[in-house]
């Protein structure tokens, strides 16, 4: 009956089943992937219930992990997201640092909301070609290197080129320019995590 559970309650994101399982199973291993299907699914609710919860996210994905944060690297790596849009700057860093992880995106994002811009860029890969070089240029600019902020830009600019023109249909060209366009200046990133951060119920 748990695995019966464990199987439905994923596939049909039902959170109950989930939630049952996790009370008849014997097995830990079981357990700990009913709460890992829980943290996904209060995460990132695909199916439109309107369930999605942060802190219910994070709770689950504590408890599937129980503190084994390196063994389940890419688990930790989604935790330590969720702690950043929910601007916990000590528990994303400390995540990091467990996995040894110096240009994570949830660094970037608690860096550039506590106007760490130094350090926001040391999280970007000498070797990133993509659009959100346009948050790197703008950082550039905010701290008085225009150069910089330049080829940044370039980079960003020529990336966005080759994608759009790959895009046929128009809603999915206005969902790419709705990306790229939160990375063109710091101050609309921010707002986006903002944004993020209200659809987490964090606010």
């Amino acid at each position: 009956i748990p695995s019966r559970y464990t199987y439905l309650g994923f596939a049909i994101q039902n959170t109950k089943m989930l939630e049952n399982a996790i009370k008849l199973s014997i097995n830990p291993y079981e357990k700990r992937l009913c709460n890992k299907y829980l943290a996904e699914i209060y995460a990132d609710d695909i199916f439109h219930q309107g369930i999605k919860d942060g802190n219910k996210a994070i709770n689950h994905m504590e408890k599937a992990l129980k503190g084994e944060y390196k063994k389940y690297s890419g688990e930790t790596t989604m935790l330590a997201m969720w702690y950043s849009i929910k601007g916990d700057y000590h528990k994303t860093a400390e995540l990091n640092d467990i996995l040894g992880a110096k240009q994570s995106l949830s660094l970037r994002n608690i860096y550039i909301m506590n106007d760490e811009y130094e350090k926001a860029l040391e999280t970007f890969s000498q070797n990133n070609k993509s659009v959100d070089n346009f948050l790197k240029a703008a950082l550039y600019r905010e701290l008085g290197k225009p150069e910089n902020a330049e080829q940044a830009e370039k980079i960003a600019a020529q990336a966005y080129n080759n994608q759009i023109k790959n895009i046929k249909e128009n809603y999915k060209q206005l969902e790419f320019k709705e990306k790229a366009d939160k990375y063109k200046t710091i101050n609309s990133y921010k707002a986006w995590l903002r944004e993020q951060a209200k659809e987490y119920k964090f606010d």
